[in-house]
């Protein structure tokens, strides 16, 4: 089965609650409804912490995944300008930060790191279906809306967005929420994202090479990773993100289940 490595992070500039930082501890104090998370972490908002994080993987998590129980590190991070969920597909090997790190750590245009490239423009990409997924969890939250009515703040934010800015159309409560993004922005998401996925592919790269002496069978790989960017709890409410977050799982574990049994 599918072991996931979640992370959350901290308060950081104008965000004394991080409503990721809620996730995790939600997660950590109900265990028992996820059985499929190996360890998960709450990070300070820092370049220093972030690499301490994954240091930390290298010497633990290897000897753990398998191509039938691959680890998949998943990241959840706050966007409190969105109004939907967004997978991140890929992570940017810039860091711009606008504001300082918690550590007071501010870089302007410079690299995440070089282990694949020393351009700012490089990008590394999540290997992870989330264009389908975006979908159906989209049209799971759309069945849901016929039970009870979902995620009222987002239609009320919305509704209120169009008669602020004379916008001439109408915004439907079944819009799609869960989105696909293309931008994790160039702050500790971003860093984050880049980083792991860097880790993940090193890490599949080492394991291809010994399997190819072994075997030859390289089809499937055991390390992957997925950054999601969540809104705020004021318009995405904490009860409605925390269904979000247990679909999103049984998304992962449904994934990998399928995909051992082909």
């Amino acid at each position: 089965m599918v072991q996931l490595i979640v992370t959350g992070f901290d308060k950081f500039a104008n965000v004394e609650t991080n409503p990721s930082k809620q996730i995790v501890q939600y997660i950590q104090s109900h265990l028992q409804e996820f059985s499929s998370i190996l360890s998960s972490h709450i990070l300070e908002v820092s370049t220093a912490a972030v690499v301490t994080f994954l240091s930390s993987l290298q010497s633990t998590i290897h000897s753990k995944a398998t191509v039938q129980d691959p680890i998949v590190l998943l990241h959840f991070g706050v966007n409190t300008k969105a109004t939907r969920f967004e997978l991140e597909q890929r992570g940017k090997n810039e860091a711009s930060f606008r504001v300082a790190d918690e550590q007071g750590f501010q870089p302007t245009q410079q690299i995440v790191e070089d282990m694949f490239s020393k351009e700012i423009d490089h990008f590394l990409y999540s290997e992870l279906p989330i264009q389908q997924w975006a979908t159906e969890l989209s049209q799971q939250f759309t069945q849901m809306n016929k039970k009870r009515p979902l995620f009222p703040n987002v239609l009320s934010t919305s509704l209120q967005e169009v008669g602020n800015e004379g916008k001439e159309q109408v915004v439907e409560q079944d819009q799609q929420l869960v989105g696909v993004s293309q931008s994790a922005g160039l702050f500790l998401c971003n860093y984050i994202y880049y980083k792991s996925l860097s880790f993940v592919k090193q890490s599949n790269d080492t394991w291809t090479q010994q399997t190819q002496q072994q075997n030859g069978d390289t089809k499937s790989k055991p390390f992957y990773s997925l950054f999601v960017h969540i809104p705020s709890f004021e318009t995405i409410s904490q009860e409605d993100q925390l269904l979000f977050v247990k679909l999103l799982v049984q998304q992962l574990v449904q994934h990998f289940t399928v995909h051992k049994t082909e």
